[in-house]
């Protein structure tokens, strides 16, 4: 009922449907309190554990990204940072936080 989102008249009809007696509002209501706390701890679960599932996959992925990305080392790194590169008409001046434009 609750999962449906039926109420009392719909869950009557429907037992009245298939032979069974109907049941009170009053117990509807009594079965609801003692259920619904119980739903609620799944469905918090089930989310919780979904977004555990897809913050892994979404790491897994980056660490993937991560491990294509070409390596240079420490010295390859310090000659690039050490030549003016071109870009265009400008170079770029590693000593000066800005660009130059010749």
């Amino acid at each position: 009922m609750i999962h449906a989102g039926i109420g009392e008249t719909h869950v009557n009809a429907l037992l009245t449907t298939i032979g069974l007696p109907s049941i009170s509002c009053k117990t509807l209501k009594k079965m609801e309190r003692i259920i619904g706390p119980l739903i609620e701890a799944e469905a918090i679960q089930r989310c919780t554990d979904a977004r555990k599932d897809e913050y892994d996959i979404a790491y897994a992925r980056e660490l993937e990204r991560m491990e294509t990305v070409d390596q240079i080392t420490f010295d390859e790194a310090m000659s690039l940072l050490e030549s003016p590169h071109q870009l265009g008409k400008c170079k770029i001046s590693i000593d000066l936080p800005h660009l130059r434009c010749t």
